[in-house]
């Protein structure tokens, strides 16, 4: 179930599906273009918070959030974990991806409370359990009150050509006040900025095997069966 929250006079437009799991992003032939499938989370499309609820394979106390201006995804204040995860799921199409070029950004605030002890991590992974970290921030290891990323795009060569990839996002706090008041931050974003969330994959059609190698594979398989059959002498 999906929690909306609004609070005109502070400003903050919370969109909070709380534990929730969707089917996520519906990819098909016609998204790709150009041997291409792109995906952008922008600034408005985080307004609207329907873009990122029903795109999102699964979510954990993860929600966007409007603040003085800022877009962002975050976590709930005085909790202490909150996770999403992107499913691109190509098994529907006739394509496969090669290579992806994914951009993203972490940024973690101590101005509202000094002593905020959190960690904000990015990752990719082809099967959902084994995930390569892009991203990370410890609240602990800088001194100026903000710690940015930056928006960094990431050139990712894929293995084995796999049918989806996941992009999943971790916010986890480690203090005894919980997450402070946008202190963790993914995605952040002012209207005139266009350094969003993308996830750029090239895409190539699988090659079909010759006919020639068609007709050696079927005479393999045919020596195998009659060596099968051979009487024992």
């Amino acid at each position: 179930m999906k929690k909306a929250i609004f609070a005109w006079a502070g400003l903050v437009f919370l969109f909070a599906p709380l534990g929730t799991a969707s089917a996520g992003l519906v990819i098909t032939n016609a998204n790709i273009s150009g041997g291409h499938y792109v995906y952008d989370l922008t600034y408005a499309e985080m307004g609207s918070n329907t873009v990122f609820s029903n795109d999102v394979y699964s979510t954990t106390n993860a929600y966007a959030e409007f603040l003085y201006g800022a877009a962002y995804v975050t976590g709930p204040r005085g909790g202490n974990f909150a996770q999403f995860v992107y499913k691109f799921d190509f098994s529907g199409t006739k394509y496969v991806p090669t290579r992806l070029d994914l951009r993203d950004r972490l940024v973690i605030f101590k101005t509202e409370d000094p002593n905020e002890h959190s960690h904000l991590t990015s990752a990719w992974s082809i099967d959902n359990v084994a995930y390569t970290t892009l991203h990370f921030l410890d609240s602990h290891t800088y001194s100026p009150p903000v710690g940015d990323t930056g928006a960094v795009t990431y050139a990712i060569n894929l293995p084995a050509r796999p049918p989806a990839v996941y992009f999943r996002v971790t916010f986890e706090n480690f203090d005894a006040n919980g997450f402070s008041l946008c202190a963790t931050e993914w995605n952040r974003q002012m209207s005139s900025e266009t350094t969003h969330f993308r996830a750029d994959f090239t895409m190539e059609i699988p090659p079909v095997p010759e006919p020639a190698s068609l007709v050696l594979l079927g005479l393999g398989c045919a020596a195998v069966l009659v060596r099968r059959k051979a009487p024992r002498q």
